[in-house]
Formats: structure tokens, C-alpha cells, sequence
């Protein structure tokens, strides 16, 4: 940029000059006044001087312009604004400009221009048709990512509409929106992507990493999140595509030229004899140029050249340059930062002020406020005031008396005006601000009751989880029992939904201690229902059992009707788990049969649950009676008529029925996509696909099962998986053994937690089925599987014997062999031959 403009100056001004002095020379010696003095041959012979030595020179350089490709309209402009990052923006570019780029990472140390490369290149591919649709957002420091944010983009909403029901997980919400996303190109992007990685473990959380890893491998959407960050970003297991350097543009220091121009564009040329040394110093860094100029602007003297280098160390860092800086303030300009530091997020000049009463006069804040938004110091957008850096905690001032005064008072200022009535998580942004300046303050009680206020409106987005990092602050020093009992309660529900067993178990153990302590048995009731259902979600039903045991006898004696409502349900699970099927109907039973504590969504879903079992245990008529009560209770509710339909589906496979079955369970998918409810969706996909196997139809399976497959969390719903190998050994053969292998691991690991899951067993026989369906090993261990099944499941044989057979008769034929011959002979108790 500097060369061309040194070209356009040569080639105007040189003209100009030799023209202007010929002219002077001439009125000087009177060449023009007389012609017979000559003036004419010398005017003759100048004009070829002039002709010969400017002209050829600027032939010259009009050719070597000319040569330079012009850009087109499938080129990336530049940003006028950005220096040489020719490289990197064109990598870019490419990177977004691809239909299936997944995930992109841009790396560099803060200032470096990460965020003014992605907004040079996002600008460009708005200008493209069709237009992509864009979300910005920005992870804040020392706070859980709302990954529902990267639903809702996805799915064009309001974060607050995303509510994940009651069985269903986020992995299984964002694979239905990707389903839908297939139209319109979308690009998240998502700054300071660093602070997604928790202070003490620096790496991503495994809820964060499987959604990434969902996007980034499934390549049916056009969907891309790009993470802005300051570090490598690292997962805590596993090898991940998206974290590679194919997928990611590395901000190197700025070339040596460009560091210079930078430095003349920020009106620093008292460091133009510096200039060697200070690239290097400064690490070729924008971000610490600009800081420089901004000292120069704002300090409350004047500062040499010498002096202002004099602090600075042989490598600068952006938080160093910007302490030094903060340092160097006039008092006033000084408080005013430290204010906005200490409220952590925009805010208007009125709450600056307000935090600053009685120390700093209106007029010098607003002063203050507009010398440091002129410099670029301080960010300025819709009258909004903040801190352009990542972590504004790191610039208050010193602990000490000054600091827990500026939070307090800060903290009285965002209560003040925080929203009342917020419509979703960004509502709250004030409520979060108020909370870490608490919490910085050492107020941690007074910090729990900002935590209150804000729950009733997080529990209701399902978003509960966004204040996990607050809490674990506050653990161990809130001084009450009754608000660690609370506290710990919650992290323990948090991290069991979060799949930390082992944190939400020490979590209830704190909170339950407490609660016998306190005398709290209500209470004790709830946390021991929390603990139940954790243990059921780790796949521990035996533990979870007990604790339900525990909450409906105390639910009993308590007349709490809600409580022994949830006990008999997960008792019901459990048992029905084991096989144990009279005690399984009877416990929902008793549910239908309560009065009170249970709503109408909870009784159709128990009804479709009892409509299940009734058929599996061979007694159609009443499975039909609780289906009728469940349909009749859902009229209205489509969620809840997804359910209905889909078990209407599932009985009709009972029954053999599989033209009708594949009626109602597409009816049961079309309607389960358009709510985008992914536990519907993997129920009626997975049905769906048994109805076309029943029709021996596997090449019309595949899709749904495949699709299936993606809504399913590894060893849940095993059946899906099964009939994915089933279908895979019938299209592409060559795959199956590996998905037969991955059933294998995931049923023996739910053998080997819970010995009386007799579903597993009947898995991990078939998976062993498949394994050696080419080999000559012995198929004596899935027989012995299939039999501890059997043994496990007495009450409900005549059901459940068909569909092992049926899957192992649809295998052996699928390959096209008998060798699976001695376990059919197993299943039809007939065995005629041993085992090979």
C-alpha cells in the first residue's frame, strides 16, 4: 500500500515541480520577454528533458498497474480498514465459501485481528447471492455457553423457545434442526471462543464438544460456526477434525512494512527511529499499536519517546502494554475504566456516573468517557459504553478498600436497572453483570440472592445450566447451611444433566447432609428423586431403584403427591428394565390412579408407556384401552399425539401388522420433525424402519435407521444401533461388522453395570451374532446371552422370543448362510445340534 502510494506521488508531482522551476527560471532571465534572446530553442529542448525523463517513468508505472489483476466479483474485497492479511483472508474466505465447512477456528493473541479479518470476510459473503444468514455471539469469561444459542440460530428462533423435554438431550434437539437445515447457509460465529474452556481445566466441555462434533460431521446441512479465539482450543477426549490446523487461519505477527504503515496510520512518528526494535517488541501486534497511540492520546502528561518505551519489556503482551496504559490515566480517566471494569459489561453513561457518585463529578465522567471512546480505549455502540477486552475483571484496580467499594457500588447500580421482565437469556445480561461483581466483591450470600431472582426465569428456558460456574464459586462459602444444602442441590442437578456423575453425586451427598442436618425431610425427599434419576441416567438402575424406594416412602408420609408421582414412575422404569413387568404396570398403575400431583401430560405419557407393556406381555386388549385414555388425554397437544401415534405403530408391529404400522409411524415422523422433538424423532424413525423391515424391505430402512442413529446417545437405545447393523449387513456388508463390534462394547458395558438389564443381554447376543457371522468362533456366548434374557424376562417370553428370532432369522438370511442355525435352534428351545 505504501509502494503505491509512493508511485501516484512520483508520477504527478515530479511533472509538476520540473514544470513549475522551468517556468520560474524563464521570468527570471526574461527568456519569454524577448524571443531573439533564445527562449524558445531552450523552451523546445526543455520540453524533450521534460518529455524524456517524466514521462517514460510514468509509462512505466501505468504498465506495471496495468498488469495487476483487477478484482472480480468472485473475489473477496478487502476490508479498507484491514492491513496485508492477503493470506489469511483468502483462506478464509474458502473455508466459509464451502457448503460443508462444519466448524472453522481463528486463532491469535488478542488484538492480533482476528475479529476485523472474519467481519472483512463476513461482509464479502453478504455481498454474495444467495446471502448467508449470520449470528454473532461472544462467550463471556467464567460462564457456561447457552448451547441452545446454536440451536436456536439454527432453527431461526428466540433462544427462549428451545425447551428440551423431559428424556431428551441437546444432541438430539440440534440434530433435528441440522434436519431442517438444509436450505439457507448459516455461519455462527462465536468470539473469544477461549473462555468456552473452563480457568481450571482449559478445555472444552464434553456437552459443547459432541454438539461441535455433530455439526462438523454431519454433512447433509449448510451450517458452519466459526470459533474466534486467543488459544488453541482443546477437547477433553478424543481426536476431533474441527481442532486441526486443516480447518483453521493462524494470525501470525503483522510483516515488518505493514507494522510500519500501521504505526504512520496511528500518528506515532516519534517511534519511526524505534521502528526495528519496536515490531519486535510489540510482537507485530495491532492490538498493542493501538494501545500505544492511545497512551500517547490520553496520558496526563506529555510523553517522550524514550519514556514511552521505557516501561515496556523486550516482549509485550496486550495485557501488559494495557496495564501500563490504565497507569498512566489522569485520576479521573482512570476511575472512569475502573468503573466500567467493575460493572463487566455496556452500560450508559447515567450508570457510570451513578457508580462514580460523590467521586468524580458528572461532567468529568462524561469528559472522562468521551476522551477514552476517541482513542479507542473504551468501545462506544448505541450509547453503550464498555471494555473491548475479553476479561474487563483483570483491569480493576488492586484488592483493597477502593476495589470492594467500586463492586459494590457497581453491583447496587446494575440491580437498579436490571430488566423485570426479561423474554430470554439475554434479558438477564445485567443479572449476570450484578452476580460477578458480587462474587468479586467476596458478597456471596448477597451474590446467592441474585441467583434466586434469576432462577425463576432460567428454569423456566431450561437454561439452569448457564449459571453452573457461579455456583461452583460459591460452594463452601456462602456461611448458611441452608443455602449450601440449596446450592449443592442444584450443582448436583446441573452436572448430572451434564453427564458429571461423579461431581453430581458428591453434589446430593453435601446437599443431603445438610438437609438431615437441618431437619428438612420435604427437602431430602427431592434431592434422594434428583439422586434417583442421576443414577438412571449414568445406568445404574439398582441405586436408582433404592433412592426411589427411599422418596416414595418418604413422599407417602409427606402426603406430597408430586413426589410419589415421580417415585412410582422411575420405579416403574426400573422394573420394567429387569423384566419384571407385573411390578412395573403396577406401579404406573397407581400413577393413573392418583387424584392429585399428577398433570395431563404426565398421565398420557405413563398410558403410552402401560400401552407398551401391556403389549410386550401379550395382552393386547388392555394395551388398546390405555392407548384409547392416552389419545382421548393428548387431543390437542401434538407433542404428546406424536407419542400416541407412534405406539399405535408399535402395536400394530405386535400384531403383525406391518402395512399399518408404517401408516401411523410416517404419520408419527412427519409430525415429529415439524415440532423438531428429537426424542419423538428417534422413537418413530426407529419404528418406521422395523415396519419396513417386517416387510422385508431393508433397502427403505436404511434411511430412517441411519437418520435414527444420529438422535441416539452412545448405550442408550441399543435396538437402534441393532437394527443399523441389521440393515447395514443387508446394503453394504462390508460396514456391518464394525457396528456389530460397537453393539458388543455398548451392551456388555450395560451388562456390566446393571447384571439384570435384559435387554442388554438380548443386544449383546445378537451383536455377538453379528460379529462372527463370518468366522467358525463359537456362538455358544450368544446363546448364553440370549438365555440370561430369557431367564431375566419369564412373564413376557411369547412377545419378546419372536423379536430375538426375527432379528437373528433376518441376519442369517441377509448373509445368505445357515450359520446361525444352533441359535434359532436356541431361541425355538428345540436345539438340535450343539454350538459350533
Amino acid at each position: 500500500m505504501a509502494a503505491r502510494k509512493w508511485k501516484r506521488a512520483v508520477s504527478l508531482g515530479v511533472p509538476v515541480a520540473v514544470l513549475v522551476l522551468f517556468t520560474a527560471t524563464g521570468i527570471r532571465f526574461a527568456w519569454f520577454a524577448d524571443p531573439a534572446r533564445g527562449a524558445w530553442p531552450w523552451i523546445e529542448a526543455a520540453s524533450w528533458v521534460v518529455g524524456m525523463g517524466v514521462g517514460i517513468p510514468s509509462l512505466v508505472l501505468l504498465v506495471l498497474d496495468r498488469r495487476k489483476p483487477s478484482p472480480s466479483a468472485a473475489e473477496p474485497r478487502r476490508d479498507p480498514g484491514m492491513l496485508d492479511r492477503e493470506g489469511e483472508v483468502e483462506r478464509l474466505h474458502a473455508l466459509l465459501s464451502e457448503e460443508k465447512a462444519g466448524v472453522v477456528t481463528v486463532v491469535g493473541v488478542a488484538g492480533i485481528g482476528k475479529s476485523t479479518l472474519v467481519e472483512a470476510v463476513l461482509k464479502d459473503l453478504e455481498r454474495t447471492t444467495p446471502r448467508p444468514v449470520v449470528f454473532r455471539h461472544t462467550a463471556a469469561p467464567d460462564s457456561r455457553f447457552d448451547v441452545r444459542q446454536l440451536i436456536a440460530d439454527i432453527r431461526g428462533r428466540n433462544v427462549s423457545s428451545i425447551v428440551f423435554g423431559e428424556d431428551a438431550a441437546p444432541l438430539g434437539a440440534l440434530a433435528a434442526a441440522l434436519e431442517n437445515a438444509t436450505r439457507e447457509r448459516i455461519i455462527i460465529v462465536i468470539d473469544d471462543a477461549q473462555h468456552l474452556q473452563p480457568r481450571e481445566d482449559r478445555r472444552l466441555d464434553l456437552q459443547l464438544t459432541e454438539l461441535l462434533d455433530r455439526i462438523d460431521t454431519d454433512r447433509r446441512h449448510r451450517v458452519t460456526v466459526v470459533l474466534v479465539s486467543t488459544e488453541r482450543l482443546r477437547a477433553k477426549t478424543g481426536d476431533h477434525h474441527w481442532l486441526t490446523e486443516r480447518v483453521s487461519v493462524s494470525l501470525p505477527w503483522l510483516p515488518r512494512p505493514d507494522f510500519d504503515e500501521l504505526l504512520d496510520r496511528a500518528d506515532l512518528t516519534k517511534l519511526r527511529k524505534k521502528r526495528r526494535t519496536l515490531c519486535e517488541q510489540l510482537q507485530g501486534n495491532p492490538g498493542c499499536v493501538r494501545l500505544m497511540r492511545a497512551r500517547n492520546l490520553l496520558s496526563a502528561r506529555k510523553i517522550g519517546t524514550e519514556e514511552l518505551l521505557a516501561p515496556l519489556g523486550p516482549k509485550v503482551t496486550l495485557n501488559d502494554l494495557l496495564r501500563v496504559t490504565v497507569n498512566e490515566l489522569s485520576p479521573p480517566r482512570q476511575k472512569v475504566l475502573y468503573a466500567l471494569a467493575a460493572c463487566g459489561t455496556s452500560v450508559d453513561s447515567e450508570t457510570v456516573a451513578a457508580v462514580l457518585a460523590g467521586v468524580v463529578p458528572d461532567i468529568e465522567v462524561a469528559a472522562a468517557l468521551n476522551d477514552l471512546a476517541s482513542s479507542q480505549l473504551v468501545g462506544l455502540a448505541d450509547g453503550q459504553y464498555y471494555l473491548p477486552v475479553s476479561d474487563p475483571g483483570t483491569l480493576l484496580p488492586p484488592d483493597g478498600p477502593e476495589r470492594e467499594d467500586l463492586l459494590l457500588r457497581a453491583a447496587e447500580e446494575l440491580g437498579n436497572r436490571r430488566d423485570v421482565k426479561p423474554t430470554g437469556p439475554g434479558g438477564l445480561r445485567l443479572h449476570f453483570a450484578q452476580l460477578e461483581a458480587l462474587v468479586a466483591a467476596e458478597r456471596y450470600p448477597e451474590a446467592f440472592g441474585v441467583i434466586d431472582d434469576m432462577i425463576e426465569f432460567l428454569d423456566r428456558w431450561n437454561c439452569g445450566f448457564m449459571l453452573f460456574e457461579q455456583r461452583k464459586k460459591l460452594h463452601g462459602r456462602l456461611g448458611h447451611d441452608f443455602l449450601e444444602m440449596a446450592n449443592d442441590n442444584a450443582l448436583g442437578s446441573l452436572a448430572s444433566a451434564m453427564g458429571e456423575f461423579g461431581d453430581a453425586s458428591a453434589a446430593f451427598g453435601r446437599a443431603l447432609v445438610y438437609a438431615d442436618k437441618l431437619d428438612q425431610p420435604e427437602i431430602r425427599t427431592g434431592i434422594r428423586l434428583d439422586l434417583a434419576a442421576m443414577y438412571w441416567r449414568d445406568g445404574n438402575a439398582e441405586s436408582a431403584c433404592n433412592y426411589y424406594e427411599l422418596a416414595r416412602s418418604d413422599a407417602r408420609s409427606q402426603g406430597e403427591a408430586g413426589f410419589l408421582a415421580r417415585a412410582l414412575l422411575g420405579l416403574a422404569d426400573c422394573h420394567r428394565r429387569w423384566g419384571q413387568y407385573d411390578k412395573a404396570i403396577g406401579h404406573a398403575e397407581a400413577i393413573l390412579a392418583m387424584a392429585d400431583g399428577v398433570d395431563a401430560a404426565r398421565r398420557v405419557r405413563v398410558s403410552v408407556r402401560l400401552a407398551r407393556w401391556y403389549s410386550e406381555t401379550g395382552d393386547q386388549h388392555t394395551a388398546r384401552e390405555r392407548l384409547g385414555q392416552a389419545q382421548a388425554a393428548a387431543d390437542g397437544d401434538q407433542r404428546l399425539q406424536v407419542l400416541c401415534r407412534d405406539a399405535e405403530a408399535d402395536r400394530f408391529l405386535a400384531k403383525n401388522l406391518p402395512d399399518r404400522a408404517k401408516e401411523q409411524a410416517l404419520r408419527a415422523v412427519d409430525l415429529a420433525l415439524e415440532l423438531e422433538d428429537p426424542v419423538a424423532i428417534l422413537q418413530a424413525r426407529t419404528t418406521l424402519g422395523m415396519a419396513y423391515l417386517r416387510k422385508d424391505d431393508p433397502e427403505k430402512a436404511a434411511p430412517h435407521l441411519e437418520d435414527a442413529m444420529r438422535y441416539r446417545r452412545p448405550g442408550r437405545a441399543l435396538i437402534v444401533l441393532a437394527l443399523h447393523a441389521l440393515v447395514t449387513q443387508a446394503t453394504a456388508p462390508d460396514r456391518a461388522p464394525t457396528l456389530f463390534r460397537q453393539l458388543a462394547a455398548q451392551a456388555r458395558a450395560r451388562t456390566g453395570s446393571d447384571p439384570r438389564d435384559f435387554g442388554a443381554y438380548d443386544m449383546l447376543g445378537f451383536a455377538i451374532c453379528g460379529v462372527r457371522l463370518d468366522t467358525d468362533e463359537n456362538l455358544g456366548d450368544a446363546i448364553e446371552a440370549f438365555d440370561r434374557s430369557r431367564a431375566i424376562t419369564r412373564g413376557a417370553e411369547p412377545l419378546l422370543q419372536e423379536r430375538r428370532r426375527f432379528l437373528v432369522e433376518k441376519l442369517q438370511g441377509y448373509a445368505g448362510t445357515d450359520r446361525l442355525a444352533p441359535v434359532l435352534d436356541a431361541l425355538s428351545g428345540t436345539r438340535t445340534r450343539p454350538p459350533e
